[in-house]
Order: C-alpha cells, then sequence, then structure tokens
C-alpha cells in the first residue's frame, strides 16, 4: 500500500466476543485478470475463542426490467463468481463419521481449542481474479457489482461477517495504440460499384473513460454526387439479453458533423475527434447485461451510408493493469 493510493476499508464488530474485525483492500480499483489483495485486521480486547476466518469474493449480476403493466422497473439478480479462501483455523470435516467423532471429541474435552489471545492479529490475503470477469457496471442495463467479506465463525458456531463493494475494471491492456479502418462497401461486399465510398479510420479502438477517440474519414464520389453532409458520431448502446428480447437503451455521446462537405477531385476527407465522457460505462459482455461503443459515420445522400466501428472503453486507470 503506497499513502498516493486509495484503500477500501471496512470495520465491523464481532459482540460479545471482545473483538473487532477491519477489512482492508490494497487499492480503489482491481483489474480483472489480476490479484485481489488486501488484509483483515482482528482486534481482541480479551481471549476469543475462533474456529475459522474466511475473505470471500462474490460477483452478482442485476438486470432492470420494464414491467410496463405495473409501471415500474425490478431487478433480477444473479451470482456468476464465487470464490472462498480460508485464513486461518481448520475446515470442519466433510464426512459424517469424522463430524461426529469430533462432536464426541469436543464433548469430552479432548480436542484443544484455539484460542486468540488480546492484541491486533493481521492476516494477508489474495483472490485470483480470472481475466474474463466483466468490469464493475451501473447503469440503465442494470449493475455488475463485487462484494468483498470477511466470516469469522466461534467454536460455538456464532457467525459474525463484514462485507464491501470493491470496483473491478476489465483485463489490463498495454497502451500500445490498436487502429482499425472500416470501408463501404467492404472488401468482402457483392456490391462493388456505388455511387458513394466512405472509410473510416481510427488511431485507437481501446480507450478509457475521459479520453477522446481520433481518426480520419474519407469520402469519394466517382459519379460526382455530393452528399449533403457527413456526420462521425459516438453511439453507446445498454441491452438486457432475455426470453422477451432485448431491452435497448441507445444515447450518442458525442458527435461531429461536416456540413456540405466540398469535394476536390471527387474526395472529401477530414479529420475528428470525439470525446468519451468521464463517467462512461465500461464496454460489458456479461451473462445477460450487453454495454458496446461505435464510431459511426452517416452521410446523407442520394444513397446514404451509415458506417459503424466497434470500440472498447475501458475504465479508468484500466491501462496501468493491477
Amino acid at each position: 500500500m503506497t499513502n498516493t493510493e486509495q484503500v477500501g476499508k471496512r470495520v465491523g464488530d464481532v459482540r460479545n466476543q471482545g473483538c473487532t474485525i477491519e477489512l482492508v483492500t490494497t487499492r480503489s480499483v482491481f483489474s480483472a485478470g489480476g490479484l485481489l489483495t488486501g488484509i483483515v485486521i482482528l482486534r481482541a480486547t480479551q481471549p476469543v475463542i475462533s474456529g475459522t476466518l474466511k475473505v470471500w469474493l462474490q460477483g452478482v449480476e442485476s438486470t432492470a426490467r420494464n414491467n410496463k403493466p405495473q409501471r415500474r422497473i425490478s431487478r433480477e439478480q444473479t451470482m456468476f463468481f464465487a470464490r472462498e479462501k480460508l485464513i486461518t483455523g481448520v475446515e470442519p470435516p466433510c464426512k459424517a463419521r469424522e463430524r461426529i467423532s469430533l462432536l464426541w471429541n469436543t464433548f469430552l474435552g479432548r480436542t484443544k481449542k484455539r484460542t486468540i489471545v488480546p492484541g491486533e492479529h493481521i492476516y494477508p490475503f489474495a483472490i485470483p481474479l480470472p481475466g474474463s470477469l466483466p468490469p464493475s457496471y451501473k447503469g440503465s442495463a442494470g449493475e455488475i457489482e463485487y462484494i468483498l467479506g470477511a466470516r469469522l465463525n466461534s467454536s460455538l458456531r456464532r457467525t459474525r461477517t463484514i462485507k464491501q463493494h470493491v470496483l473491478v475494471t476489465s483485463a489490463g491492456h498495454n497502451k500500445e495504440a490498436k487502429p482499425a479502418v472500416v470501408r463501404y462497401p467492404s472488401d468482402t461486399s457483392e456490391q462493388k460499384e456505388a455511387t458513394l465510398t466512405a472509410e473510416l479510420a481510427l488511431y485507437d479502438t481501446v480507450l478509457e473513460a475521459g479520453s477522446s477517440v481520433m481518426g480520419h474519414f474519407k469520402l469519394s464520389a466517382p459519379s460526382g454526387s455530393r452528399p449533403k453532409s457527413v456526420t462521425i458520431c459516438l453511439d453507446l448502446c445498454e441491452r438486457v439479453r432475455g426470453s422477451h428480447g432485448a431491452t435497448v437503451h441507445r444515447k450518442t455521446a458525442d458527435e461531429f458533423v461536416f456540413e456540405n462537405p466540398t469535394l476536390h477531385a471527387g474526395t472529401a476527407e477530414g479529420d475528428f475527434m470525439l470525446s468519451v465522457p468521464s463517467d462512461a460505462p465500461p464496454t460489458v459482455e456479461a451473462a445477460r447485461i450487453s454495454v458496446s461503443w461505435t464510431v459511426r459515420l452517416r452521410a446523407d445522400a442520394e444513397s446514404p451510408i451509415d458506417l459503424g466501428c466497434p470500440i472498447v472503453i475501458l475504465g479508468a486507470g484500466s491501462c496501468s493493469g493491477g
């Protein structure tokens, strides 16, 4: 942990046992494909008879569903990820014979109870995060959240749990640009001759929230037809896939309009820059929630053109890994 990094912290009281539990993470944001690390701090003011101390992480997807008859939005929750790590103590036996033997030996006083002495006890932990995990998300399609918790089980079967939310971003990407070029008609299209052709080039297709999409467009009119306008826009689409179809929420985050573009030797071209909002939701492909971003070129002409190139938006700080 460094002084410049924010950390997540949660304190829980273990009542009637003379101790408190504090859960601290080493970062405020974690990257899929890395490790979620932190410490559990147990402060005891008197001897505490303890069984096990565990740390767990759950990923929950909550989809928003609009119930038109009731005119309200309900949420359906699904747990898509769960990990549990034993920090200290011994897991109870699974076999019935072993459980009966342990219970009998405990009754006779043959087993030695584990006692936590007064003082401060620190237990570090690390939970691997698969690279395929979707990022944390909250928007029109619902919510994807990650809940981190610590659970202390006493020998008297008393359980005390504390939990907190942690932010997870998409798997870290390197800082090398990932350009892309799309054309109309495409190289595989059956339509080889068109009154108007278009090319959309992006200098990078993996970007962070708060950054800018930069690129270049080119229109060619072999027949001399001139488009009335050319619009370059950044579109957001949030969907919930389900048995009743997909709930779609569309929004244009930014756009650049060229009115009456001038053709030079039958060609019009120019550079553009679109702003990605600082609070832009990341690109998500979960079980039911889908969030996608697309840069579109629309040419208002006798034969209109609508050309799109998908891009990936990461949460802030994702490109640094973690």
